[in-house]
């Protein structure tokens, strides 16, 4: 699949069509987002099991990285629109496969598809996708992005440090990938304990999805390889599926040997599994994830992981901006400084919760919502936590967050949002995320005294304070050996 470079005369003609069609979206706080995919864990889809060991997404035929092909025509300076046009070529084998794009990046967003509005999603720091099959055709099709930095979306996000109005309608991590019309949609992996605590018990569930029109029977299994490398378990399953319909299936297996092995901050071993999908003899998915062992309880205002109270050290840490290594580097001195847990100040990349797997790092996950509250004398109109109209755009990027980070083992509590006030909406963003995860805890730092909150932390320290402390011991000591020689 090429991507194909747009002209001048292209870009003015999509945006001429856009200044055509009036939106209101972006400034009704009653839509969360029209059009988007169901929330979902964030994978790759892999035709090939090399592939997907080795955990390269460019590897795979079935996807493409947009994000550095996306064309814009220039905007005035200050300005709270941009459009993002390209063309893509998509050859015959992708239309028998389900078509998504992935996207973050700007408050508030708008896709189209050869000019047909595909939907509409808001949160500069939660990834939307939208199934794109029914809109794209074989050979060239037109993709415009429309990033909005104002409205409802920027409203939510107001609290956070302001951006640079180019940056806060900069798009990043924008690609297309595809599945088989049989695949797995979704999928929930709990490696905990069984009853006795001495052995582990490992339980998957598949949402299996069949997009023909016809009833079709398909093989959907996993593997499960010890931090070792070694294959421990595997099993598999036929399963007949209506058409354009689902069914769940569900796996219970026992792992012996994993108490050595339960994941922690202190010992973070990981253990690997390959989910794959098998039709008429022939492998045609795979999906790889890595988790840890064990289980993570709340009681009475303390977590526990493996039986244990956890002495949560918390500190406030967002990932430097598309730098993996760096971000390894400052996590590594942070964990090193007895720091265990990290608040971010909403949903990080893929990556972020991989190296804290990796390393031992627990995450309390926190929502897209750092709303400022309404301050005195600035009427009598409720603050967004406390207005009912917003309930749609606040359940919008919980669920979102919930539903991405569910499988994730360093993932041990979620947090409704930065210091937005309290009120309606966060009772019920709190209510909704204890039914969805009823086992792990839920924070909100700006509770005020009230109850949808389950830990009271003694204290956050700032992430950026202490790495900027470990550099100025180390520059001293170094200032320090120089003058001796």
């Amino acid at each position: 699949m090429k991507h194909i470079a747009l002209g001048a005369a292209g870009l003015l003609a999509a945006l001429a069509l856009n200044a055509q069609q009036a939106k209101t979206e972006w400034n009704d706080p009653g839509i969360g987002s029209i059009g988007k995919a169901v929330p979902r864990s964030e994978f790759i889809s892999y035709t090939a099991r090399e592939d997907a060991e080795k955990g390269d997404p460019s590897a795979s035929p079935f996807y493409r990285n947009l994000t550095g092909k996306l064309e814009s025509p220039p905007t005035p300076a200050g300005s709270p629109r941009k459009t993002y046009i390209t063309l893509v070529s998509i050859p015959y084998p992708w239309l028998d496969r389900e078509l998504f794009l992935h996207v973050e990046g700007a408050p508030g967003l708008y896709l189209y598809v050869n000019d047909k509005m595909a939907g509409y999603a808001q949160g500069s720091h939660t990834p939307a996708e939208f199934n794109i099959s029914s809109l794209v055709r074989d050979g060239v099709n037109t993709i415009r992005l429309e990033a909005v930095a104002d409205g409802t979306g920027a409203a939510l996000e107001s609290a956070l440090p302001c951006r640079d109005p180019a940056d806060r309608t900069a798009l990043r991590n924008v690609y297309l990938y595809s599945q088989p019309k049989l695949r797995i949609e979704d999928f929930s992996l709990r490696p905990g304990l069984d009853s006795t605590g001495r052995n582990g018990m490992f339980t998957v569930k598949l949402a299996v999805a069949n997009s023909y029109n016809s009833q079709e029977t398909v093989t959907v299994g996993y593997d499960i390889y010890a931090p070792t490398g070694k294959l421990l378990y595997y099993d598999m399953r036929d399963v007949k599926i209506p058409g354009q319909g689902r069914d769940t299936v569900r796996f219970d297996e026992y792992v012996y040997g994993v108490i050595p092995h339960l994941w922690s901050a202190e010992n973070p071993d990981l253990y690997r599994v390959m989910l794959f999908v098998r039709r008429d003899g022939r492998l045609i998915e795979y999906i790889p994830y890595t988790l840890g062992f064990g289980e993570t309880e709340l009681h009475e205002g303390t977590i526990y992981r493996n039986g244990k109270p956890v002495e949560l050290n918390v500190a406030r840490y967002n990932a430097a901006a598309g730098d993996r290594q760096r971000t390894r580097d400052e996590m590594t001195l942070l964990r090193g400084q007895s720091i265990n847990t990290l608040l971010p100040d909403h949903p990080q990349p893929e990556w972020f919760y991989d190296l804290c797997d990796s390393i031992g790092l627990y995450v309390i996950d926190q929502a897209d919502i750092n709303s400022a509250p309404r301050a005195e004398g600035e009427g009598l109109r409720p603050a967004p936590s406390n207005d009912p109209a917003w309930l749609p755009s606040f359940l919008d990027r919980v669920e979102a967050l919930q539903a991405r980070n569910r499988n994730r083992t360093c993932v041990i509590g979620w947090s409704l949002g930065g210091n937005a006030g309290n009120g309606y909406n966060m009772y019920r963003c709190y209510r909704w995320l204890k039914k969805a995860d009823p086992g792990r805890a839920v924070l909100y730092t700006d509770a005020q005294g009230e109850w949808n909150t389950d830990l009271e932390l003694k204290e956050i320290h700032s992430g950026k304070a202490i790495l900027e402390a470990v550099e100025l011991q180390r520059r001293t000591a170094k200032n320090r050996t120089a003058a001796r020689r």
